[in-house]
C-alpha cells in the first residue's frame, strides 16, 4: 500500500509554512469513551494541518471516518482515509508504510505529515481475544514509534477507545506515548523510554534442540543456494521460503562485515515455524531497538536488520557458546 499518493491530501503542499508548532510532541495519545471527545479531540487535531499544507492522514475504520469526517467539513477532503484493520495488518508493516509515505511527502514539498491512528480492535467485539502476545507486540510498535520518527517532520495522535480496547492495551499506550491530549497537551508521567521498554517485552531466546547443523559457505551467492535447497528439503512454502533467503543473506552479510565472519548455522522446524541462526564470531550488540527503525536514507547502517524483521514472523539476538547468534523465524 502506498500512502500519501495524488488526490486531494496533495493540494497545497509546494510553499506551505510549517504547521508543526501546535504540536508539543510528535507522539500523542488520546484516551476517550465517547464519539464527542473523539470528535472534538482529534477533529482539532488533524484539522489544524490541512490549513498550512500538512499532509494528513486518517487510519481509522469506516464507522470513527464517517464521525470524523461529517466534524471536518471542507477540511475533510484534505485528508486521506486509510482503512484501519487494511494498515494495521502487522506493527512492523504499519511502521514501514508510515516511513514510506514521510519520505514521499517531503520529496513532494510537504512541509510535513499529521497522522491520526488507532490499532485494531482484539477480535472485533471480543475483548478477551488478545494474547499477551499481540499486546506485547502493539506496545512495542507503539515504544518504537518514538525513535523511529524522531527528529522527522512528522506527529502522530493514537486514539484509543475504552468501549473497544481491553484496559491493558490501553495500559501500554500510557507507557508508550510522551504526551497526553486531554483538554490539551499534557505531559505523560507514565512515559517510558523507549529502549528500555522495548527490552522489556523482548522475551529471552529459549534453546532450541531440534535445529540441525548446516556447512557454511564462504561465498554469499553459494550460502542462498544451499539454504535456498534446504528449505526446499523442509517442504517449506515457496514465497516464504525466498523471504527467509533474503532475510538470511543480509544477516550473514553483515556477520562477514561486522562480525568476524559466520562461523556456525543451523536449521529445523520448531512446531509450525521453520527456524534458521547463524553464529559469527564477533562482540555483537545490545540494543532492543536493533532493527526495528527504519534506515533513513542517508544511512548504511541498520538496512539489513530492517530488512530481516520486515520479512520474517521474529528475529532474536543472543549470545551463546557457538557465539553472536542471530535466529530467524518463518
Amino acid at each position: 500500500m502506498q500512502l500519501g499518493g495524488d488526490g486531494p491530501v496533495s493540494a497545497g503542499w509546494a510553499g506551505a509554512p510549517n504547521a508543526m508548532s501546535d504540536l508539543p510532541m510528535h507522539h500523542g495519545l488520546l484516551v476517550y469513551d465517547n464519539d464527542d471527545d473523539f470528535v472534538d479531540r482529534s477533529g482539532s487535531y488533524l484539522g489544524a494541518g490541512t490549513e498550512g499544507g500538512e499532509v494528513g492522514l486518517a487510519v481509522l475504520s469506516q464507522g470513527k471516518w464517517a464521525l470524523l469526517r461529517e466534524a471536518l467539513g471542507d477540511a475533510a477532503v484534505r485528508i486521506r482515509f486509510i482503512d484501519r484493520d487494511s494498515l494495521y495488518s502487522r506493527p512492523l508493516d504499519a511502521l514501514a508504510s508510515y516511513s514510506s509515505a514521510l519520505r514521499r511527502a517531503t520529496a513532494e514539498g510537504a512541509p510535513a505529515v499529521r497522522l491520526l491512528g488507532e490499532i485494531p480492535v482484539p477480535g472485533s467485539q471480543h475483548k478477551e481475544a488478545w494474547t499477551q502476545d499481540q499486546l506485547d507486540a502493539w506496545t512495542l510498535y507503539e515504544a518504537v514509534i518514538n525513535r523511529a520518527f524522531a527528529d522527522q517532520p512528522i506527529s502522530i495522535l493514537c486514539g484509543y477507545d475504552v468501549r473497544e480496547q481491553p484496559a491493558a492495551a490501553v495500559d501500554g499506550a500510557f507507557r508508550t506515548h510522551p504526551r497526553v491530549l486531554v483538554d490539551g497537551w499534557e505531559n505523560n508521567p507514565r512515559y517510558e523510554d523507549p529502549a528500555e521498554l522495548v527490552g522489556a517485552l523482548t522475551r529471552t531466546p529459549e534453546a532450541l534442540s531440534d535445529l540441525r547443523e548446516m556447512p557454511l559457505d564462504d561465498d554469499a551467492n553459494d550460502f542462498s543456494v544451499r539454504l535456498r535447497n534446504e528449505l526446499a528439503s523442509l517442504q517449506a512454502p515457496e514465497p516464504q521460503a525466498e523471504k527467509l533467503v533474503l532475510a538470511a543473506r543480509e544477516i550473514f552479510e553483515n556477520a562477514v562485515a561486522y562480525g568476524q565472519g559466520a562461523q556456525s548455522q543451523r536449521l529445523g522446524r520448531v512446531g509450525t515455524f521453520i527456524v534458521w541462526e547463524l553464529s559469527d564470531r564477533g562482540r555483537g550488540f545490545d540494543d532492543p531497538l536493533a532493527g526495528y527503525l527504519p534506515p533513513r536514507q542517508e544511512e548504511a547502517d541498520g538496512r539489513g536488520l530492517w530488512l530481516a524483521r520486515q520479512l520474517t514472523h521474529d528475529v532474536e539476538f543472543f549470545t551463546s557458546q557457538r557465539g553472536f547468534t542471530t535466529r530467524l523465524w518463518i
